[in-house]
């Protein structure tokens, strides 16, 4: 085990010195006690053979019964959070594997309940309960587990995914404002290879509006004469979004950072790019 694992989990000593021989049914310490019938209750024991006999020092099942949760335990919640981080590092998130992330760490919380009741009952058995719980480990992986999943769950993951793909997507950016169509048409199909995502086109082959995302769900929200402020294109992220509803990112340039469409879940990222939902009916 290694010094953090130690440090975590180190377990609670026993002294093999002081070990003594209890009767197994009733607890009585068996001192010199020849073979026949325990003093205390008349179970048969017989000290040669241990027949009837327990040490008053836990097996090694209890003794791995009162070790607090360490590195395994640890590594696990900080893996499903980074799945979960992962996941959410693209516009609407990743649903199947938030998902797998969330049932992990629900079966992991399970887990680790299970285990403090176990310890409890074994560690209170032997009179070390407050040895036991004063293990780090019983703190330390909950509050890291926590902090992890509450790193995952905040704007990060976001701005962090849209921080790697950004090159990409500003290339993109330039193409359309050149109105290179045929160019941008081959970097789509480069980046949809390289990246996992491509440029929404309509039936003409044209950059697909934003107001047309949607079946035109944002026209409404329009203020009338500032059309020109929705003029962009959108690009999809195929694996997001959740069954029918695909996340992806939306250069908008002219668009203020202020507007904040009731109905397309857009929020600014920087450079003119927004994210939200671009799916088609």
């Amino acid at each position: 085990m290694s010094r953090f694992g130690r440090w975590l989990s180190p377990g609670v000593r026993f002294d093999e010195g002081a070990a003594e021989w209890r009767c197994a049914r009733c607890g009585y310490a068996c001192r010199q006690h020849a073979a026949g019938p325990c003093s205390e209750c008349g179970a048969d024991l017989d000290p040669a053979t241990r027949r009837g006999l327990r040490s008053s020092l836990p097996a090694p099942l209890m003794r791995a019964a009162m070790r607090a949760p360490g590195l395994p335990m640890l590594a696990g919640a900080l893996a499903a959070a980074a799945v979960w981080a992962w996941a959410r590092s693209v516009p609407t998130g990743d649903f199947g594997w938030e998902l797998v992330a969330a049932a992990a760490l629900v079966l992991l919380a399970g887990v680790y309940l299970l285990r403090m009741l176990w310890a409890g009952f074994a560690s209170n058995r032997y009179g070390r309960l407050g040895d036991c719980a004063r293990q780090r480990g019983w703190w330390a992986v909950p509050v890291a587990s926590i902090a992890a999943v509450a790193v995952a769950l905040s704007p990060l993951p976001l701005h962090a995914g849209f921080w790697v793909r950004r090159g990409e997507l500003d290339a993109l950016a330039a193409l359309w404002t050149a109105g290179d169509l045929d160019g941008l048409r081959a970097r789509s199909d480069a980046v949809r290879a390289g990246r996992g995502m491509r440029v929404m086109f309509d039936a003409d082959g044209r950059p697909l509006a934003p107001l047309d995302l949607g079946s035109g769900m944002l026209r409404p929200l329009v203020r009338p004469g500032a059309e020109s402020e929705w003029r962009g294109f959108a690009v999809e992220i195929p694996e997001s979004g959740f069954i029918f509803e695909t996340g992806g990112y939306i250069y908008l340039p002219n668009l203020p950072v202020d507007t904040t469409p009731a109905n397309g879940g857009f929020s600014p990222l920087g450079g003119g790019w927004w994210q939200g939902i671009v799916w088609r009916d």
